[in-house]
């Protein structure tokens, strides 16, 4: 449950979405609410809910492409995928090439996707080991 107000939040423990926990574990919960400055359980329903609804989440991000040929340099020191490509000269044997692609991929708003999930990760296995206590002792 991740809600984006106090008042929000007692609404809903009102009508019996915590019911049957102990008020430690609701205060646990409560902690990790944005309203309380938890930014991965913000960035978590930001990116789970549109694809619960079947929606998808707008991405974007930048790139370069390398491509270096054996015409030019020994490939041996190069990054990349070994291809081969056409020789520009009709009637010569294909030429090696290496093709290698660097670049960022992020979510709409500019959050980086790969460092965006690792944070949100973390949370979760931060929560979780603090309510392991708890699971075993059921």
């Amino acid at each position: 449950m991740e809600i984006a107000t106090v008042e929000s939040f007692e609404t809903h423990v009102k009508r019996g979405w915590l019911q049957g926990l102990n008020p430690a574990h609701r205060a646990a919960i409560e902690a990790l609410q944005p309203y309380n400055g938890c930014d991965w359980s913000k960035r978590l329903r930001d990116y789970s809910n549109p694809d619960k609804h079947r929606h998808l989440i707008a991405t974007g991000g930048d790139g370069i492409f390398y491509v270096h040929s054996s015409l030019e340099k020994d490939l041996s020191r190069c990054w990349g995928y070994e291809r081969e490509a056409p020789h520009p000269v009709p009637g010569q044997p294909p030429v090696k090439i290496k093709v290698y692609f660097s670049g960022n991929v992020a979510f709409g708003n500019g959050a980086p996707i790969i460092d965006t999930i690792k944070e949100i990760k973390a949370g979760i296995a931060d929560t979780l080991t603090k309510f392991r206590p708890e699971f075993l002792s059921g």
